[in-house]
């Protein structure tokens, strides 16, 4: 079982046979080398040793139970990146950039930020202060950093630890852009760029808590995003 709760704040073939030459065993590699030319070569393209992908699906697919808060959040966040950039893609919008210091403010607001609240949490800081002008220009400013021009987003995903995966809850925050209908595609507009001058640059900050009497696992994203490259 498995729950999103999202808020959003806008500103802020043919065969032939051939004969084949007999080879000289003295000049073949023997058993243990082959194994280890086809391992290195498996290596060198992403591959499992049996030539299976192993750039991370089967990763995604453990439970989140058998993986660590670090492991989560950073796979979570690089499918979840891979994803609009699809996205973004098939809708002709530029590409997603990474920013550093939208990443670190993101970071600051989602080991706190409080999706349950709605569209209230867009304005509360960790120390429980209301802000009209938004809690995450705020915590940029607490960095150094002046962003009068952000747009927020924010999603949790919870599911039972050992059967929900990375997988499932990156499939959670995909509805954010295909299933937005409830939140008026605010969510939506901001990911894929159709608010702003296309919002091409972007922070991402992901908080995971775990309730070891429940046993569930709830993965918390802040997105924020601005046509500015801080």
């Amino acid at each position: 079982m498995g729950s999103l709760k999202k808020s959003t704040a806008k500103l802020v073939k043919t065969t032939s046979s051939k004969k084949v030459a007999k080879k000289d065993p003295s000049k073949e590699p023997n058993a243990k080398q082959r194994k280890k030319n086809l391992k290195d070569l498996y290596t060198f393209l992403g591959m499992g040793s049996d030539g299976s992908d192993d750039s991370g699906s089967s990763s995604n697919s453990k439970s989140l139970n058998s993986l660590s808060d670090s492991q989560i959040a950073s796979q979570a966040k690089s499918e979840f990146i891979k994803f609009v950039q699809e996205q973004r893609a098939q809708a002709g919008k530029s590409a997603w950039v990474e920013n550093a210091k939208l990443d670190a403010v993101a970071q600051k607001r989602a080991s706190y930020v409080n999706v349950d609240m709605g569209i209230a949490a867009h304005k509360i800081t960790a120390d429980g202060q209301y802000h009209q002008n938004g809690a995450y220009t705020v915590d940029a400013q607490s960095l150094g950093y002046n962003m009068p021009s952000l747009f927020e987003s924010s999603a949790n995903a919870k599911f039972d630890g050992n059967y929900g995966s990375v997988k499932d809850v990156v499939s959670s925050f995909k509805t954010m852009i295909t299933d937005d209908a409830d939140s008026n595609n605010e969510h939506k507009d901001q990911l894929i760029g159709n608010d702003g001058n296309g919002l091409q640059y972007f922070g991402i900050g992901l908080r995971v808590d775990r309730n070891q009497s429940e046993g569930s696992v709830k993965v918390t994203i802040e997105i924020l995003s601005s046509d500015t490259n801080y």
